[in-house]
């Protein structure tokens, strides 16, 4: 399980991707987020954080970075220079599809249990 903020990242690369595919002119548009507009979604918190959860998601391959033959390591020069922009995988993809369906999973038999619940003391 991801926390909220890893999520988050997960949904706006995942947003970013959908966009790209939809949209018919593709030459300036991509899929791809930088550093600092990942960052920006976070105000209150410190870049170390950021860098934190960027690296876990590039070490269990969630997600992925341009930089050829480093494409799971964020260092700082990438950041310094700013070629670091972020791609979400099929990892990613796949954990945010898996928790809604988790979330279906859990939520529907308790709303027909609390359904059922209801009818029954109706019945009564």
């Amino acid at each position: 399980m991801l926390d909220k903020n890893s999520e988050k990242i997960l949904r706006s690369l995942k947003k970013q991707e959908d966009n790209f595919r939809k949209k018919e002119n593709t030459e300036n548009e991509t899929s791809k987020i930088s550093f600092q507009d990942i960052k920006d979604s976070f105000p209150s918190y410190s870049y170390i954080s950021v860098i934190f959860w960027l690296n876990y998601l590039l070490e269990e391959r969630y997600i992925y970075n341009q930089i050829e033959n480093r494409e799971h390591v964020l260092t700082i020069d990438d950041i310094q220079n700013r070629n670091a922009k972020f791609v979400i995988g099929g990892k990613g993809t796949a954990y945010l599809k898996n928790k809604k369906y988790k979330m279906m999973a859990a939520i529907i038999p308790l709303s027909l249990s609390i359904v059922s619940l209801i009818i029954s003391l109706i019945s009564l």
